[in-house]
């Protein structure tokens, strides 16, 4: 091996003497001097080199990256409404045998029940839980807060939850006495808040909600299209109009969930004025292709124009490094054992320094190993 050119004392000033590239820093690692130092991970530095050193300081540093993710802003939980109506029930009877054999034999004939629509909602009309929904026969049905669809005519001896909801219905609307509560059992004092309800509400009174005179649903709702017209005679199951949450979410499709979406703390949507506004996620779901991401977004009356499409982009912070020590990922060497160490510059010596990388954001890694203010090399 041939001598190692005589050392020089590098002046440390504010400014790197000079910037190189990759070639340059891997020139030095292929002389001499390099398979010493990394041997004894000190050496002085050769007078040659000291033109060719591009140098960093470790400085302590807030830094964080940001991620966005850009769908489009949508009404939620779209719904088909149905007229719904017990069937009609007949009696028809008829003589059976003849003579003195023949007797009367009555049966009960069921047949699709029907009503004409006499009043309908209008395209972008808010309902809330309490208003009338539509006409029927002339004959008002109402909505109600509850999850559950009042799927049947709803009396004495029946219990569950949607009696439960009716029942709460009855209460917040203060009809009944101290006796009436919402435990989904119907009881007496059921019958009385629902004939005192029906005959507030100018329906006949008869102390039952048969099916199709109630529709539950789960907060304000927003009409979007109309399938039957005023006067139209329907049965049970016929649409008469669709309807979504009046609250909008904001939908995307992804091939993969963008990173740190599902741990984020705080997500903020940017709306098309510029302005900001609290958002959250509601849920992720496998596709198809790839995942459904929906995120409620608090958006401010008037703020967006009410229709469906509109893209709104929503962001939020990861890997964020608080009050860290960092320096130019190109600073860091990783050895053949996993671990990970900078080059410190200490006067005219390099001395190979262990780190711990801590984490990552924009254009520096976290570490902890050197103090503040130490000067490593940067290839």
């Amino acid at each position: 091996m041939s001598r190692v050119p005589p050392p020089m004392r590098v002046v440390l000033g504010l400014v790197v003497v000079a910037v190189i590239g990759w070639s340059a820093w891997l020139g030095i690692r292929d002389t001499e001097w390099w398979d010493e130092f990394s041997e004894d991970a000190t050496a002085e530095l050769p007078s040659d080199l000291t033109e060719v050193l591009s140098t960093a300081v470790v400085t302590r540093a807030n830094v964080a990256d940001e991620n966005d993710l850009t769908g489009e802003l949508r009404y939620q939980d779209a719904v088909t409404f149905a007229h719904r109506i017990d069937p009609d029930e007949t009696v028809v009877t008829q003589v059976v045998g003849a003579g003195r054999a023949a007797r009367s034999v009555s049966t009960v004939v069921q047949e699709p029940g029907s009503r004409a629509v006499t009043a309908l909602p209008t395209p972008g009309q808010v309902i809330a839980p309490g208003d009338v929904l539509y006409e029927s026969d002339s004959t008002s049905v109402y909505t109600a807060l509850g999850n559950v669809a009042a799927w049947r005519t709803m009396g004495d001896d029946m219990s569950g939850d949607d009696i439960a909801q009716l029942q709460r219905h009855l209460l917040d609307g203060g009809w009944g006495d101290e006796e009436l509560i919402d435990d989904g059992a119907w009881s007496s004092a059921t019958t009385v808040a629902v004939e005192q309800w029906q005959d507030a509400t100018e329906q006949e009174v008869t102390g039952e909600v048969e099916l199709g005179d109630i529709w539950f649903i789960a907060g304000p709702i927003r009409i979007t299209e109309i399938h039957a017209t005023e006067g139209l005679v329907v049965s049970d199951g016929d649409e008469l109009f669709a309807y979504t949450a009046d609250e909008r979410s904001i939908e995307a499709n992804v091939i993969e969930v963008p990173e740190g979406l599902l741990t984020a703390d705080d997500l903020t949507a940017r709306l098309p004025d510029g302005s900001l506004v609290a958002a959250n996620l509601q849920s992720v779901r496998g596709a198809t292709s790839g995942f459904d991401i929906v995120l409620d977004v608090d958006l401010p009356p008037g703020a967006v124009p009410v229709v469906d499409g509109i893209e709104i982009t929503t962001e939020w912070t990861v890997n964020e490094l608080v009050d860290s020590l960092t320096v130019p990922p190109e600073a860091i060497r990783r050895l053949d054992d996993g671990s990970y160490v900078v080059d410190v510059l200490d006067g005219d010596v390099i001395r190979t320094t262990t780190v711990e990388v801590l984490g990552s954001a924009g254009r520096v890694v976290a570490i902890d190993g050197v103090p503040e203010l130490t000067r490593v090399l940067v290839p």
